[in-house]
């Protein structure tokens, strides 16, 4: 296991989580079993609750006390774990804590007796809450496979400060690291072995450049921890011990496709935009949501830089996704097409542009009754239409109005040396690589 000290950390910071740990789940304990000593269970709208009520019982200050006691306990977890790993996002985490309530106040609700307040308990406990995620995630500290996931961003860090070709380096050579990252990436590098400290002041020299493979925090294929991209989805691994972060639309052309020359194929990219929507009966919406698994299948999803920068581990999505739900899926999104010619590119678009009315004929039918009840549309074609326009919408540049539809194809062909392997333009007499004689070689493509 990582940690900044390890004899220190070890004994001290440690033993003090799993002692706080051990105090909130005791706390926790407690206030679920008061609920259902003195509470009633009942249902409150779709979940069901024990829920404290009565004449003289104050139902705010009591729903309050709960909430503080145990976000206390849950921050003063967060303070010993920055600790241990003080690079992994602890203000987003805090930010979770702190808005959460284990306890719920209702001023009053009918269903047990007017106008009386309740302070309600989900008789679920508090699993699948960012209390539950932030003791997974402590109590995980003592799996190898847990802690290297963590460290992620650490091993990113030495591959990137491995690759320059030097024997020797200082935190001076990498300004552009974040400085925690680079301090913890060093401190394991020299626990590893890795590295050791030279003999002028804040130098290290390099023992050993290890092989790092880590887990894609988007697609979740193993990878190189020295590549800039991940090779199958793309996702772009810097950002993670970067002070700059990168956008994912700095890395989308400025007319929306582009001709892959080492590929050979023409990709034609268009954004996505999950949160339209059209009022389809009072208050009941449809939103543009619900076209996402459709543009799953149909497209390729360009990942999200910045934010999978931040949540690249699964412990971490899962403390912050409670609170962050406007990060992910309710973001704007990237998709992305690509065929060998720019007609096979152009026809995927028209596919997928085209099939929006079909998919929307299948919404239809389970919310045909309220539908029909609405007034809103006068049948099944009326909502269709609505729903096509709203989806259409959502999606920048218009799919049948893209760009490449205005782009022409030039000749793709190309000479391929028969030595080396390198693609040559026509004119070449000779392989600019290995200098092979090219006249008799045949066209490709």
């Amino acid at each position: 296991m990582f940690v900044k000290n390890q004899k220190e950390i070890d004994a001290v910071h440690l033993a003090e989580l799993k002692n706080k740990i051990k105090d909130l789940k005791q706390t926790l304990a407690a206030i679920e079993g008061e609920f259902k000593q003195k509470g009633k269970l009942g249902q409150l709208g779709n979940q069901k609750y024990y829920v404290r009520e009565g004449s003289f019982f104050n139902a705010f200050k009591y729903s309050e006390k709960i909430n503080n006691v145990v976000r206390s306990k849950a921050l003063g977890i967060l303070d010993i774990l920055e600790k241990l790993i003080p690079f992994i996002p602890n203000e987003v985490f805090k930010s979770t804590i702190e808005e959460f309530e284990l306890v719920e106040y209702f001023p009053f609700h009918y269903y047990y007796s007017e106008f009386k307040a309740e302070a309600a308990y989900p008789a679920s406990g508090f699993e699948s809450t960012p209390i539950s995620s932030l003791i997974g995630l402590c109590e995980g500290l003592d799996r190898p496979e847990v802690v290297r996931e963590l460290q992620k961003p650490l091993y990113v860090a030495l591959a990137y400060i491995f690759s320059r070709k030097k024997d020797s380096f200082s935190k001076s050579d990498f300004p552009e690291l974040k400085p925690t990252v680079f301090d913890c990436a060093v401190d394991l590098a020299l626990k590893k072995g890795w590295i050791a400290k030279a003999d002028q002041k804040d130098v290290y020299k390099i023992n050993e450049k290890p092989e790092f493979k880590i887990k894609c925090p988007f697609c979740e294929k193993i990878i190189s921890a020295y590549a800039e991209y991940c090779a199958h989805c793309g996702l772009y691994l810097l950002n993670m011990i970067t002070r700059e972060q990168k956008n994912t639309k700095e890395d989308i052309p400025h007319d929306f496709y582009i001709r892959n020359e080492k590929e050979n194929k023409w990709i034609a990219y268009f954004k996505f935009d999950p949160s339209k929507k059209t009022e389809i009966c009072g208050d009941l919406s449809l939103k543009s949501i619900d076209l996402y698994p459709f543009l799953q299948e149909n497209a390729i999803e360009i990942p999200d830089y910045t934010l999978f920068a931040e949540l690249y581990a699964k412990q971490i999505d899962r403390l912050t996704n409670f609170v962050n739900l406007d990060l992910y899926p309710y973001r704007t999104m990237w998709f992305k097409v690509s065929g060998r010619t720019i007609e096979e590119t152009q026809q995927k678009l028209i596919r997928i542009s085209s099939s929006l009315k079909s998919h929307a004929e299948e919404l239809y039918k389970p919310y045909k009754v309220i539908i029909d009840a609405g007034g809103k549309y006068t049948g099944m074609d009326d909502f269709v239409k609505d729903v096509v326009m709203m989806w259409k919408d959502s999606l920048s540049p218009k799919l049948d109005e893209h760009p490449i539809f205005r782009a022409k194809e030039t000749s793709t062909k190309v000479l391929i040396c028969p030595n080396c392997g390198s693609e040559m333009p026509l004119y070449a007499k000779y392989c600019g690589h290995c200098g092979y004689e090219l006249s008799s070689v045949k066209l490709f493509g």
